[in-house]
């Protein structure tokens, strides 16, 4: 097995491993790119602005017309985001969470009224490059003494 194999992610509340196919070629959010994705960062299980990546996420939900049956609370993600950081060993470590949703359904131009949505949880190890990034622009992770955000 892989490492990709052995990753996990979480999909419409229910652990898979990341490897795992979800949906199918023909659905609105393959053919069409029908959702929207929101990224933000782990500092050890701590998040910057946590309520603003679910506001945005919420406002292109609204704008996209997506309608929402998921628990989008600061809670629920939060425990969700928290577990699924354990289950990968990257509780300690620096990561990038992505929090993805989209409409079920098929083919075709027209929004389909009674669409479900689908949505999925991954988490990554921090890539060097965002540690750089972050460093030239000042950036500080929460509960540093030179940081400006709200860690939750």
């Amino acid at each position: 097995m892989n490492d990709q194999e052995k990753k996990w992610i979480i999909a419409n509340g229910e652990y898979e491993y990341a490897s795992t196919p979800l949906l199918p070629l023909e659905s609105r959010a393959v053919r069409y790119g029908d959702g929207c994705f929101e990224t933000f960062r782990s500092y050890k299980e701590a998040f910057l602005e946590l309520q603003d990546h679910i506001d945005r996420l919420k406002g292109a939900l609204a704008y996209l017309e997506i309608p929402s049956t998921l628990a989008l609370d600061r809670e629920s993600i939060k425990d969700q985001v928290h577990s699924l950081l354990r289950k990968n060993n990257l509780a300690d470590e620096e990561a990038v969470v992505r929090l993805q949703v989209w409409r079920d359904g098929s083919r075709g131009f027209a929004i389909p009224s009674d669409a479900n949505t689908g949505y999925s949880i991954s988490v990554s190890t921090l890539p060097d490059i965002a540690r750089s990034c972050f460093a030239m622009h000042r950036c500080n992770p929460p509960n540093s003494q030179a940081g400006t955000g709200s860690a939750i």
